[in-house]
């Protein structure tokens, strides 16, 4: 039977369609915060759901919805009851698996029902579940009722598994006094059509019925259900209308020449009307792949056809475009999907009848985020209307980043210390910070727009900006931290430190404009001013204590001398006890003295940093301490990688000599001195160190080490003035590196270790 077949197709239409009406409620935000926003949670005061729930239950027919959150409490309406067990199961299983879940026909408040328990998936993450009720009767049982042949005794009916029997759940043509759910039959008696069905025998049948009639009919699975659907007649009734229809067969051959020319009408009549279904189907095809969306409406405002982007634009289910719809309802149902407003949704909804066209842009919501269409409504001539959107999400977005920065940027040029400009080809300002325009004497920095260096700085000034980028424009040569004077509004004198870089055109090849940042150093230029004058007059200081007060003492020591030879024989022990302490401590503030004019000269006198291969240096270094090393008998071993760096050759010979003479020097009485100078590579620095197995330092006392006339020992056991680790600091640090006492070194002995940079960084080092 046919019929079977048909309203099995109907209900399975009737199914999809209120399933895709429950993922457009589903998708409403009210609906997301009623699921997780603690504000809306055990309330009715949530006017936007209520709203929306009722136009549900007024436009799309649903009998009740409840909302629950990712923990399976319903969280709207505020439950006065325990859901039902049935409904409260399939929440938890939808919850569980993240997939939709039929709750199967019941009884509720007098009326049969079903409904679906369908997540909200947001992330890949269940964020709640909402319940759609609906009534059998007027989407289940309303279908079944129609009977396409009153010449025949039959009925069509839904039936399912119900533990070890069949049970029927739809009004019943030959048990009326039965209401549905209530008839269950034995599941093993399989003459029983609907026993049939269930065991998977579908299309055409013979057998019995629930009341013991022999009927012929068919059966078909409801996809996505348990059920059954069974269409079915007397079989006596069909026996006797296939006997008329064997009649019928012999007085149609008789008229069979007559039919020819109606059936030829008829061929010509289906050529054309697969003409039209093609054309009908290329044009549909054509508009399903524009990339807008398109939406036919008739004289009543109601959907008469669209395309697929009208409902992708949105985020909407094919289905939310159901034909017939009131376009105002669609409308309603964006406005809660994409959450705009009621004033962008009354704008909609009074340009629906125009008279003229029109285009104005809306908000959507597509693929789970904010997006924003345009709108186009254009009038018929037949009294319909034509609705276009395109998507101008990405348009909107790329508008809103180019506000955001042109805001940003137009903020740091306001507020910026640095000169920051951008000039063009002619070297015009194309913009600038407003620190420039201040030096300049303009209240904004836009009035300094299109000018040049010389209509904004004194010519001298102005001369020495304009020549320095002349190898910008010309080789695409860049300006790096160059040191420039510039005039502030007062006239005064500053200096800035000037970077500045070319820019290209597409191809990377013509310099079509120069980008500059000048750094304000003027307060750095003077303290390095005051500082260097600081230090020379410091070295000055420091040489004439240590250079023309030596003159006096020499004369104190000779005279001592002198009158210690003269008297020598008429002193007593005392007398020559004193002359002894002048002449020590003599000798001591000479070698002092000495010394200090040795530290105020490194950095002064020694040769200019080149190119040094750094084991021949410290091999010169040892060279000059071979009577030490020989009277010691010690024993030095280079190992390592040796680099040639940058550095003043004898400033680095002097800080190797100081290092190993102090390995020699500090030993217990009898050790032979044993003395390690390694060299290898970290990074972008080289490390040397000078480790030997004397007497050893004391971490706590790392401090003092480098400082200068600081001495660890007495005089008398190990000889010095205290300044030879001080010299070394000195002459580390104008290279740029550092020096330290290895606290790490488990002895015995003491390490010393420095660093150096590589890659020419010497150079960048301060003197």
């Amino acid at each position: 039977m046919g019929i079977a077949q048909v309203k099995t197709t109907e209900i399975k239409n009737r199914l999809n369609e209120i399933q895709a009406d429950a993922l457009i409620f589903l998708r409403r935000p009210s609906v997301r915060d009623a699921m997780t926003n603690q504000d809306h949670r055990q309330t009715d005061h949530h006017p936007v759901l209520n709203a929306a729930i009722a136009d549900a239950i007024k436009y799309q027919r649903f009998t009740d919805i409840l909302v629950f959150d990712r923990d399976g409490r319903q969280t709207h309406p505020a439950p006065t009851q325990t859901p039902r067990p049935e409904v409260d199961q399939a929440v938890h299983d939808a919850l569980a698996s993240g997939q939709t879940r039929l709750i199967d026909l019941h009884e509720s408040e007098g009326e049969i029902v079903f409904g679906y328990a369908i997540p909200r998936i947001e992330q890949g993450r269940v964020a709640g579940v909402a319940y759609f009720e609906r009534s059998a009767r007027a989407d289940l049982y309303g279908t079944l009722a129609q009977w396409h042949d009153p010449s025949l005794a039959g009925e069509s009916l839904l039936a399912e598994r119900k533990g070890d029997g069949v049970r029927f759940l739809s009004p019943l043509a030959f048990r009326p006094e039965l209401l549905p759910l209530t008839l269950i039959l034995p599941g093993n008696d399989d003459k029983v059509l609907a026993v049939k069905g269930l065991n998977s025998q579908t299309g055409l049948v013979e057998g019995r019925d629930y009341a013991g009639n022999d009927v012929i009919g068919a059966t078909y699975r409801i996809d996505g259900t348990p059920w059954v659907i069974v269409a079915k007649a007397l079989r006596s009734d069909v026996m006797e209308l296939a006997n008329v229809v064997s009649l019928v067969s012999a007085v149609t051959a008789i008229l069979l020449l007559a039919t020819f020319s109606v059936a030829l009408l008829g061929i010509l009549r289906n050529r054309h009307q697969r003409h039209m279904v093609e054309q009908h189907s290329t044009m549909k095809a054509i508009l399903d792949n524009l990339p807008q969306g398109v939406v036919l409406l008739d004289r009543e405002l109601r959907v008469q056809a669209y395309n697929s982007g009208a409902y992708q634009i949105f985020g909407l289910p094919a289905d939310s475009y159901a034909i017939g719809k009131p376009f105002s309802l669609v409308l309603r149902q964006w406005a809660d999907h994409c959450g705009f407003g009621p004033t962008a949704l009354e704008r909609a909804l009074k340009s629906m009848g125009s008279p003229v066209p029109l285009r104005f842009e809306m908000p959507i919501r597509a693929d789970g985020g904010k997006g924003w269409c345009t709108l186009t409504h254009t009038p018929l001539d037949n009294g319909g209307f034509i609705r276009t959107f395109a998507d101008i999400t990405a348009l909107k977005q790329a508008e809103d980043r180019i506000k955001t920065l042109n805001s940003n940027f137009l903020t740091m040029l306001d507020n910026a210390r640095d000169f920051i400009y951008f000039k063009d080809a002619d070297s015009r300002i194309v913009f600038c910070s407003q620190a420039m325009a201040d030096i300049t004497g303009h209240a904004n920095w836009r009035d300094m727009v299109g000018k040049h260096d010389f209509e904004l700085f004194p010519p001298d000034t102005a001369k020495i900006y304009n020549d320095e980028e002349k190898p910008v424009f010309e080789k695409g040569e860049s300006v790096v931290n160059k040191v420039n004077p510039y005039y502030d509004e007062n006239g005064k004198t500053g200096w800035v430190e000037t970077n500045k870089w070319p820019i290209f055109d597409e191809a990377g090849t013509q310099v079509v404009g120069i980008f500059g940042i000048s750094r304000d150093i003027t307060e750095r230029m003077n303290l390095e001013i005051a500082l260097e004058r600081s230090n020379t007059e410091l070295e000055q200081f420091a040489y004439v204590v240590s250079h023309d007060l030596r003159q006096p003492l020499r004369m104190i020591s000779s005279y001592t001398g002198l009158l210690a030879r003269q008297l020598g024989g008429d002193l007593d022990d005392r007398a020559r006890e004193y002359l002894a302490y002048i002449l020590d401590g003599s000798k001591r503030m000479n070698d002092m003295m000495a010394s200090l004019l040795e530290y105020s000269r490194v950095g002064r006198r020694g040769e200019p940093m080149q190119k040094v291969d750094t084991r021949l240096v410290a091999e010169e270094a040892v060279h000059f301490l071979t009577p030490i090393v020989a009277e010691t008998g010690a024993r030095i071993a280079f190992d390592g990688e040796w680099p040639q760096i940058e550095a003043s050759p004898n400033e680095l010979t002097r800080l190797f000599q100081n290092l190993v003479g102090n390995a020699l020097k500090y030993q217990p009485a009898g050790n032979s001195p044993q003395v390690v100078v390694k060299s290898w590579n970290k990074g972008k620095e080289h490390l040397f160190s000078v480790t030997d197995n004397g007497i050893g330092i004391d971490p706590a006392q790392a401090d003092r080490l480098f400082k200068v006339f600081q001495r660890l020992h007495a005089g008398d056991r190990y000889e010095g003035s205290g300044i030879g680790l001080a010299v070394c600091r000195k002459i580390v640090e104008r290279h740029g590196g550092s020096i330290w006492l290895d606290g790490e070194f488990p002895g015995p002995g003491a390490r010393f270790v420095f660093s150096l940079p590589g890659d020419g960084a010497a150079n960048r080092a301060a003197p």
